[in-house]
């Protein structure tokens, strides 16, 4: 059962597995960072670079520090998905971060195999 429509299970692991060793490997400003942040981070930078709405950052109710809206993995379309799988692996290439074997199988279909729905 495919409990994120438009993007399979297995793009949804795939790339929670990368975020997850861009968070055991990576750091920000000096600091490390969840797998939930770093998801954060990373989606709203592959959205900007393409052109996808990247949400917006509000002042918080009580108007200490800023909340992003809008912006959910959730929402990707299976291409997207397959687009941000490969964004975050080309960030971990440039970034010194190693990934361990997280699918067997291709992020892009073969061509000319069934893709179902």
């Amino acid at each position: 059962m495919n409990l994120h429509p438009g993007r399979s299970g297995q793009q949804n692991k795939m790339f929670h597995a990368i975020l997850g060793q861009i968070a055991r490997q990576a750091s920000h400003l000096g600091s490390t960072w969840t797998t939930e942040d770093w998801k954060r981070l990373h989606l709203h930078n592959f959205c900007k670079e393409r052109g996808l709405p990247a949400g917006q950052i509000v002042p918080a109710l009580d108007g200490q520090g800023v909340v992003q809206l809008g912006l959910q993995s959730r929402k990707l379309t299976k291409e997207e998905a397959i687009e941000f799988t490969e964004y975050l692996m080309a960030w971990c290439a440039q970034n010194g971060v190693t990934i361990s074997e997280v699918s067997q199988a291709p992020i892009r279909p073969q061509q000319g195999a069934f893709r179902g729905r």
